[in-house]
């Protein structure tokens, strides 16, 4: 459900305007040690496990949910997972949606169940569906890249459309393990119409902490 808000009382007006149409992307490194033993322990898989530990961080903090609908300003009291696979036997990926939910064994069975859906699929978006109230997540497993930079056109990076999504975009890259720490890198993109530096160090503690107890 998307609940609107006051936006000429709303306290963030005034940045909002000002930086309506910029983003930014930061890139760091997170700790998955513990995660990764967790998620082993209990059979799960990987993508699915790091997905799940992310919406639920951008579930957790309305400042996350933001978006346009009609014109209005407002938030999305939930969102879904939206991410990425390859094809089989392509290069070519897909996107799928799985619906988030807070049992991390319900997510994780229905998001396997979607994947191999999607990977037999032959389109950008399986079903043609791309909603709005998701969270973007995509994933370069090859590389373990230092910095991660998103262009956009014009059009779409400073549209007026009444419609719109202000969700951040996580990109995941490669882990790997030096001494006793598996570290993984995360970029992510922020929209800075609703989202300051401030956010983006929020959302990166949140995660770090997500990642130490999530599935336990």
């Amino acid at each position: 459900m998307f609940t609107p808000i006051d936006f000429d009382a709303w306290e963030r007006k005034e940045i909002y305007q000002r930086f309506y149409g910029y983003s930014y992307t930061v890139t760091a490194d997170v700790d998955i040690t513990a995660f990764l033993l967790r998620i082993r322990n209990r059979g799960f898989k990987f993508y699915p496990s790091i997905c799940y530990a992310l919406t639920k961080v951008v579930n957790e903090n309305r400042d996350f949910r933001y978006g346009k609908m009609d014109g209005k300003i407002g938030f999305w009291d939930t969102l879904d997972t939206h991410y990425t696979l390859l094809r089989k036997d392509t290069a070519l990926f897909t996107h799928m949606v799985t619906a988030f939910t807070e049992d991390p064994d319900r997510y994780h069975r229905q998001f396997i169940t979607d994947k191999e859906a999607a990977e037999a699929g032959s389109s950008l978006y399986y079903n043609n569906a791309s909603p709005i109230d998701t969270f973007h997540i995509s994933i370069i497993k090859t590389v373990k890249f230092t910095s991660l930079s998103l262009s956009k056109p014009a059009s779409y990076t400073h549209s007026d459309s009444d419609t719109t999504s202000f969700v951040p975009f996580a990109t995941i890259g490669k882990y790997e393990t030096s001494g006793t720490k598996t570290l993984m890198p995360l970029a992510v993109e922020f929209n800075h119409s609703v989202n300051d530096g401030y956010h983006a160090g929020v959302f990166f503690e949140k995660v770090q902490e997500c990642l130490d107890t999530v599935l336990l």
